[in-house]
């Protein structure tokens, strides 16, 4: 909340001609070392545990009045196309939705250009999305080196880039017309700094996966200090990240060195949680991942919100989860009418990206050479939005392919429940 109060300190002082660039606190990172027990989560736990104030938090009603001295944000993460299928839940009115990660199943293009047009359906001002493991696509890294993963088999690089083609794109980022993306970068709305990012723990079998420790940490420390909120995939160590044990990942995981699960174990980052606690202190930390994480939390200083929307077996009846950010006293939402979405860290798109305004996807990266309107079909090509395979409610059925658990690799990061697949 400092760099909040400061960027206000500084918006309505004396000086008025202090460039606008300025206004904006340069970011600090950390230099965190990765914890004794990092690769022990229920014992770093164990040990947090009683140094934690933590308590239960109510989300608010859908249908409380909205305040013009307050930013409402709408929390949803992991819904894996699932809303788009027609699911019985409404997002609630809001300033603000954040979606924290895993939008699709294995992220299709087909997958994601039914996400956007779902979300071009959404009346709120800014969508902030991030990506999470299950949008292997996303991760440019995953997909150069044509990674196969074990639970999903990509076609070749070759037929990818024709499906992409048939959108009128060259990247799959280029889709998400109808929000904000942002992976490691930063963007002020209403004088508050929000950053995202997409990591989670595990062995590279899925998208934007580092190992615990120093793998992850480095990761961490580039959260900026005057983060006011944070948007990761990957839940904080204890915070909404236990899961339920099932006896066919029980049998397996001591075929991989790894002792089995009890009924609940922790599978979150105790290194996020301690770069949460210790440097970084935002107001709202939202994420997602472990769909049995559901739910808002606080410490005192941070409120927790695991916004996963799906249950274990990919129902999506979980609530959109709300909170209302408060603004200073005598500051209102009328002071920012006309103020753009600011990029503070853009996201690093590589070398044929360019930046686009926000009157045309809000910041988001978009192709120099391959620019096309957000309506635009392929080039003599025509798609049907609704070709989609959903996930069905008892099984974890991807766009194009299924879950395959031959050579599921159970570790810490693939949690118990989900047959490797969350």
């Amino acid at each position: 909340m400092a760099s909040l109060a400061n960027f206000f300190s500084q918006m309505f002082s004396k000086n008025e001609n202090i460039p606008e660039a300025e206004l904006i606190k340069k970011p600090g990172t950390g230099n965190l070392k990765p914890d004794i027990n990092a690769h022990k989560p229920d014992q770093a736990w164990s040990k947090l545990k009683n140094q934690q104030n933590m308590a239960n938090v109510a989300s608010l009603k859908p249908g409380m009045p909205m305040r013009e001295d307050r930013i409402r944000f709408v929390c949803i993460s992991d819904t894996h196309a699932q809303l788009e299928r027609g699911a019985p839940l409404e997002i609630p009115q809001g300033d603000v939705l954040i979606h924290a990660g895993d939008l699709t199943m294995s992220g299709e293009p087909r997958e994601v250009a039914i996400v956007n047009k779902y979300l071009g359906t959404l009346p709120h001002k800014h969508k902030i999305v991030i990506a999470g493991n299950h949008d292997m696509t996303f991760d440019s890294e995953f997909m150069a080196n044509k990674h196969k993963s074990r639970f999903f088999t990509f076609d070749s690089n070759d037929s990818y880039q024709q499906d992409l083609a048939k959108y009128g794109v060259k990247h799959i980022q280029n889709m998400l017309s109808n929000c904000t993306y942002i992976e490691d970068s930063m963007v002020q709305i209403y004088g508050i700094n929000i950053y995202g990012s997409p990591w989670t723990v595990g062995s590279g079998s899925w998208g934007f996966q580092r190992a615990r420790g120093s793998g992850i940490v480095s990761i961490w420390n580039q959260i900026p200090t005057n983060t006011d909120i944070l948007i990761t995939h990957m839940p904080p160590l204890g915070y909404g990240d236990s899961v339920q044990g099932t006896l066919s990942v029980a049998r397996l995981k001591p075929l991989f060195g790894i002792p089995p699960m009890g009924l609940k174990d922790h599978v979150g980052c105790v290194d996020l949680l301690r770069t949460v606690q210790s440097r970084v202190k935002p107001t709202l930390h939202v994420y997602g991942h472990i769909h049995e994480g559901y739910g808002m939390r606080t410490d005192g200083t941070t409120t927790f919100v695991n916004a996963s929307m799906c249950t274990l077996k990919y129902r999506p009846i979980n609530p959109p989860l709300v909170f209302d950010f408060p603004l200073p006293p005598g500051v209102t939402k009328q002071d920012f009418m006309d103020s753009p979405l600011k990029w503070v860290i853009p996201t690093e798109c590589g070398e044929d990206y360019e930046l686009v305004g926000e009157n045309e996807a809000e910041g988001r990266c978009g192709d120099i050479d391959n620019r096309v309107d957000k309506n635009t079909k392929g080039a003599g090509e025509s798609y049907d939005d609704n070709n989609v395979e959903f996930v069905d409610e008892d099984k974890a059925t991807g766009a194009e392919g299924s879950v395959d658990n031959s050579d599921c690799d159970v570790d810490e990061a693939d949690a118990a429940g989900r047959e490797c697949s969350q």
